[in-house]
């Protein structure tokens, strides 16, 4: 059993990088980022990487991944397409 809950974040720019990650930071024994999405996949590396999560231009590697046991939607919707 983890310890921690899994977040799966869709839409990596700057709110996600000011506020949502920051906050999601101050709470390590609850929750920790797996996977991280952005239509850019630089962004999207980048983000993960500053993280420790896994980068992905997909939704639903989000959606799919079994590590991942929230996701928090953070983009635009028409970037995130339903499952």
């Amino acid at each position: 059993m983890r310890s921690s809950i899994g977040v799966g974040i869709l839409g990596s720019g700057p709110v996600t990088q000011a506020i949502h990650l920051p906050a999601l930071a101050t709470l390590p024994g609850l929750f920790h980022v797996e996977r991280v999405m952005d239509v850019d996949a630089a962004v999207a590396k980048n983000v993960a990487g500053r993280c420790g999560a896994t980068a992905s231009t997909d939704a639903n590697d989000v959606y799919d991944d079994p590590k991942v046991d929230i996701v928090a939607i953070c983009s635009r919707t028409r970037f995130t397409p339903s499952k």
